[in-house]
């Protein structure tokens, strides 16, 4: 009978522990520069939970990644990339972390996630269209000449 209880109360106790949920693991970032968008895509192990935010003054775009860790390496944009100037990320508690998009301009993010497929893992993918005119495209709008020439 003391067996029974025993093995009665050791049943409920461990079947009454908080069930840890696993991390996600991000394996890295690629980044893709277009003239009218910029697309990172996060690859990532499993299905994942995150948060986009965007914050002015100077813009950002703000990804936390819920319940993560980064395994691999985020890379950096293109020098000449027309929506993001930088990328950091940091641990943002004891289970999550964030990515923080330093923004050349205004930039409306579209963010979906992509499923595996052949080669693929689980993706993350976030396109930033610009608001209103590219950074680049002033610049090189002054590099036309508006002098009169003979021809």
């Amino acid at each position: 009978m003391l067996i029974k209880k025993a093995i009665a109360f050791l049943f409920l106790f461990l079947f009454s522990l908080p069930i840890v949920a696993k991390s996600s693991l991000v394996d890295g970032v690629r980044i893709w520069s277009a003239p009218d968008h910029s697309r990172l895509v996060f690859d990532v192990d499993g299905p994942i939970k995150y948060n986009t935010f965007r914050l002015g003054k100077p813009e950002r775009l703000v990804i936390d990644f819920k319940n993560a860790k980064l395994r691999g390496k985020l890379a950096k944009p293109a020098d000449n990339d027309l929506f993001i100037e930088d990328l950091r990320f940091a641990k943002r508690n004891k289970s999550d972390f964030r990515v923080v998009l330093d923004l050349k301009n205004k930039s409306k993010p579209k963010t979906f996630v992509l499923e595996p497929s052949q080669q693929y893992k689980y993706r993350l993918v976030i396109d930033l269209e610009g608001i209103g005119t590219p950074a680049g495209a002033n610049k090189a709008a002054k590099a036309v000449s508006t002098k009169k020439q003979s021809v």
